[in-house]
């Protein structure tokens, strides 16, 4: 998570996905949306029937990795920081954004935040973005921001704060500046699911400095693909 200011600029340290700070409040926004009685055939269980609600509303039920565990975190934790909050992205998120050209400005400018862009796999992984319809749920937004600011005021701040346009799979960002190197990309967790040789996956951990032991299948060579 990389929360913004109006003039663009980084809030706090970003919060990763394996930063697992946010796991009281996790838990918290389970039981939150499962304390109102069951109805139909929902699980009696409190804990149960919240991971159920949330399932239903936006594909996922709340764990520390997800987005809006740490913006609760933010707001229970460091208020101040959650009040300046004029846009909340994924480091993928800001780093296209970065690259595209924009960046923090002087007080008075425009910094663009609405050229913040994502796709539907990230969006999915703050669970306030419901993919069935496309839509994200500020609803859920101001529900954590409420500790640091009050409901009123916190569903104000949600409606205003900018989340990044969700592309389809056609549509592309904002144009690039001249003799910008790129390339392609994916966060690990998509990755996985994509029909690549199995060695692909292997790459980054090669790359990683802080690699503890060596992938549990053994690397073919670059003219075998693997199909298991």
């Amino acid at each position: 998570m990389v929360i913004l200011d109006k003039q663009g600029n980084v809030i706090r340290d970003a919060m990763l996905w394996n930063d697992t700070s946010s796991a009281p409040q996790a838990a918290a926004l389970i039981d939150k949306l499962g304390a109102a009685p069951a109805e139909g055939d929902e699980p009696d269980d409190v804990t149960a029937r919240g991971k159920q609600r949330w399932v239903k509303a936006v594909g996922s039920s709340p764990v520390a990795s997800y987005t809006l565990t740490k913006v609760a975190w933010v707001a229970e934790n460091e208020p101040e920081n959650a009040k300046k909050i004029a846009a909340v992205c994924l480091p993928h998120d800001w780093l296209s954004w970065r690259i595209a050209g924009y960046g923090p400005v002087a007080e008075g400018e425009d910094a663009h935040l609405e050229a913040l862009f994502t796709d539907r796999s990230d969006a999915s992984g703050t669970i306030y973005y419901d993919a069935a319809h496309d839509e994200y749920r500020r609803d859920l937004i101001a529900m954590v921001l409420a500790p640091a600011e009050g409901e009123e005021a916190a569903k104000a701040h949600a409606d205003a704060i900018v989340l990044p346009t969700v592309l389809g799979p056609r549509e592309a960002g904002p144009p690039l500046p001249a003799r910008t190197l790129k390339a392609a990309a994916s966060s690990a967790p998509a990755a996985e699911t994509m029909p690549w040789p199995r060695w692909a996956s292997a790459w980054p951990w090669a790359m990683c400095p802080y690699r503890s032991a060596p992938p549990a299948w053994p690397r073919p060579s670059l003219k075998t693909r693997c199909t298991t």
